[in-house]
């Protein structure tokens, strides 16, 4: 006399279990690259505004004045180094 079960349907608790592991380390896996994405961005854009930093003390101990797109205040400074040059 042997009672056979009948056959369930459905997923173990172990097969449901290495699913969420398998899951978890995905996304674990997508929030590091993102945060390493995020970093090298901002360091990027460290960088570059370190180096408009360095070119416009270049130019202002050049020139003794700061970049600028106005003529008024570009022509004098224009005037001043072309006057040095003769």
């Amino acid at each position: 006399m042997t009672e056979i079960m009948p056959k369930t349907r459905g997923f173990t608790l172990v097969e449901l279990s290495i699913v969420l592991v398998i899951i978890g380390l995905l996304v674990a896996g997508i929030l590091v690259a993102q945060s390493m994405t995020d970093t090298a961005r901002a360091q990027r854009i460290t960088l570059e505004l370190q180096q408009y930093q360095i070119m416009v003390d270049n130019f202002g101990t050049k020139y003794n004045a700061l970049p600028s797109d106005d003529a008024m205040f570009a022509l004098p400074v224009i005037m001043t180094v072309w006057s040095g040059m003769d």
